[in-house]
């Protein structure tokens, strides 16, 4: 009997949907998507505001930009969230205030970001007491009258290690941390409640130090000239201590990194997520009102960071926010929502050829397909050293390369013709500039590499990585016009692939980043055994790295060197088997593989009708094929979605329900919203 009654249920349940989706268009009315709150006069294109609105379209996110007098005068009404940014929106009144407490008192959710709203709209800071937006956090912060010079705080983020991957730190990205025997707190310089003395790009630089096989190793230099460090006591309030693992956001080579926060005071109410361990509360979800209204504060300038080639905390947050509080509908970052990573072969000298042949006889070509990029030349350190493949003259490398493209790998660029002369010399003021053989310029260096490999393999270059992650904008602007879509990059590191945002703007628009993903400080096998990382340490972080992009549907970077790859071979073997072992729920991506497919999925144009519990229909469109196009629907929030014209497979994906295009320009599906 209960069997007939469910078959029954799901029967009606299809009529429904079926009446639903041939219904009047009129009917229907568009739900409401995320808010971003910019002052009145603000244009879309700024950049501050585009750091956000490109950051949801790679997140497969629809936002809106909603001025100040807008939200006013409706209260918000149309949106189920609303993000109040740093930077663009420092000063704001008080019947602002009022009417985003008002929203989120009537149940509504809001993601608050460090400084939004700091000044009154006179471009006053509050002249005692914290910030007038401290009841809505949920914590006391910006006491710039009564702090002055210890206001705005810097040092590392901590959290545990499941906080971490909640807000898509991958693993490797945070480190254990260990608290220092002596609490040093630091404070930006001047005690500045902005950022205009701060350069987040600047704070850490590294060097060179010493050759191993070849290879360079990197030195962090951390700057001290935008802080005052003060030896002291804990300086912040007390948050929940966490339980588990504590771990910090950490960076290759850097080790733990240190971002930007103000000091909080206070005992907070709501759920800790990530915190500083001298200043008080980073991240934290507080009930506002008794209707429901969450607040999500995130006391870190999260759009000035991705300015700063430190993207993963905003797009961390902002996924966090739409999927864990408001349980929205994506479109996945990924070809038919299934994840995976790029494998990135660096190709430095004739040094690799040997172990590049090992691992051929191991079948290592067989498995992905990677990306391989290669510096071409006939040096390797210096002019004349001829350590390098010298590949116009080297038949074996000429058919390594062929084979890679017959295998299916993507054959790239690795930098400017000698690898380490050009990776610790170029600079962005020499593009032109004649090198030490006084007869070609470091652009030249980039022209001879790219020619060397078209002519050996008879196809066009698509992808490019720096040697010694040396990437002057000027190289990627000269890689972008050759037509190169993807490129390995030190910044953002442990995002996924990104539309990289340099020195606050969006530069290269046809061009994606793949950023390295490290384990802790390392990302080589050079460097897991010049450091003494134990094997077992880097199988771990690698399966779990696959794991992690398996669960989110999401792709990274790593990379390696033939040479340190045949001296961890079992290492690498585990590492493709156990990809392998996961079918169809990983993939193996190349650079450009992911690039077409991500500046594809940026033309797809998508919409979700209907209010309220119900039916919603989803209508999406794309000038050429929708092949690929993948939506996530939140199992918790919608029912399993009917498929009304187009071409779409149906399935269950665990915590969602998966909607995968198979082709043509339009799709129709509709699922009912609980």
């Amino acid at each position: 009997m209960n069997i007939l009654i469910r078959a029954l249920s799901r029967f009606l349940l299809q009529v429904a949907l079926v009446i639903a989706a041939f219904g009047s268009p009129a009917a229907w009315s568009q739900t409401a998507p995320l808010g971003l709150l910019v002052p009145d006069g603000t244009p879309s294109s700024h950049p501050l505001v585009t750091a956000w609105t490109d950051a949801a379209q790679e997140e497969g996110l629809r936002v809106d930009v909603i001025t100040d007098s807008a939200f006013m005068s409706n209260g918000g009404a149309g949106y189920q969230g609303i993000i109040l940014p740093d930077q663009v929106h420092v000063r704001a009144g008080q019947p602002l205030l009022d009417a985003i407490q008002n929203f989120v008192k009537a149940g509504g959710k809001a993601m608050l970001v460090f400084d939004f709203a700091a000044q009154d709209d006179a471009g006053f800071y509050p002249l005692s007491g914290a910030s007038r937006l401290s009841q809505l956090a949920g914590i006391e912060y910006l006491m710039y009258s009564e702090l002055g010079d210890r206001t705005t705080g810097l040092g590392p983020i901590v959290g545990t290690s499941s906080q971490m991957r909640r807000i898509a730190v991958p693993p490797g990205k945070s480190s254990v941390y260990t608290a220092p025997s002596t609490t040093t707190a630091s404070f930006l310089a001047g005690g500045s409640t902005s950022l205009k003395q701060y350069n987040h790009g600047q704070q850490f630089k590294y060097k060179f130090v010493k050759r191993r096989g070849g290879q360079a190793t990197r030195k962090p230099v951390i700057s001290t000239r935008f802080t005052n460090a003060i030896t002291t006591a804990r300086v912040g309030g007390s948050t929940p201590a966490p339980s588990g693992t504590i771990e910090a956001i950490s960076g290759y080579v850097y080790g733990y990194l240190t971002y930007p926060s103000y000091v909080t005071r206070g005992q907070y109410p709501g759920e800790t997520i990530m915190s500083s361990p001298t200043h008080g509360l980073i991240a934290g979800i507080n009930s506002y009102g008794t209707a429901g209204g969450k607040v999500l504060f995130v006391n870190t300038p999260l759009g000035y960071l991705k300015g700063a080639t430190d993207g993963m905390l905003l797009h961390g947050f902002l996924s966090f926010f739409s999927s864990d509080l408001l349980r929205l509908a994506s479109l996945s970052k990924q070809p038919d929502g299934v994840g995976g990573m790029t494998l990135n072969w660096h190709l430095d000298s004739a040094a690799a050829l040997e172990p590049m042949q090992t691992l051929k006889n191991a079948g290592v070509w067989n498995k992905g397909p990677f990306s391989m990029d290669m510096t071409a030349g006939p040096d390797t350190v210096s002019f004349g050293d001829r350590l390098g493949f010298d590949l116009p003259n080297n038949p074996v490398a000429q058919q390594f390369l062929r084979d890679f493209v017959r295998q299916g790998h993507a054959v790239g660029s690795h930098g400017g013709w000698i690898h380490d002369y050009y990776g610790l010399n170029a600079t962005e003021e020499n593009q032109n500039v004649l090198t030490a053989d006084r007869v070609h310029t470091f652009n030249d260096l980039l022209i001879l590499n790219k020619s060397a490999i078209e002519q050996a393999t008879g196809k066009k270059i698509r992808e490019y990585s720096s040697p010694e992650g040396n990437n002057p904008r000027w190289a990627l602007d000269w890689s972008e016009r050759e037509g190169q879509v993807g490129y390995y990059y030190t910044g953002h590191t442990g995002m996924s692939p990104t539309r990289s945002y340099r020195d606050g703007v969006l530069r290269n628009l046809s061009m994606w980043a793949f950023p390295v993903v490290p384990f802790g400080t390392y990302a080589t096998f050079e460097e897991f055994q010049d450091f003494g990382v134990p094997k077992a340490d880097v199988i771990r972080w690698y399966t779990s790295l696959i794991d992690f992009n398996v669960a989110t549907r999401s792709s990274r970077l790593i990379y390696a060197h033939p040479p340190g790859a045949v001296d961890w071979l079992d290492v690498l073997k585990n590492l493709m088997s156990y990809a392998q072992s996961k079918g169809k729920t990983f993939r193996w991506y190349t650079m450009p593989a992911l690039a077409d497919f991500m500046a594809s999925r940026n033309l797809v144009k998508w919409s979700e009708l209907g209010s309220g519990s119900g039916p919603r229909q989803f209508v999406a469109s794309h000038p050429s094929s929708l092949a690929s196009m993948t939506w996530l629907l939140p199992k918790s929030d919608y029912g399993q979605p009917l498929v009304n014209t187009g071409a779409a497979n149906v399935t269950d994906g665990g915590s969602s329900w998966v909607v995968s295009a198979s082709g043509g320009i339009s799709l129709i599906f509709t699922s009912m919203h609980r």
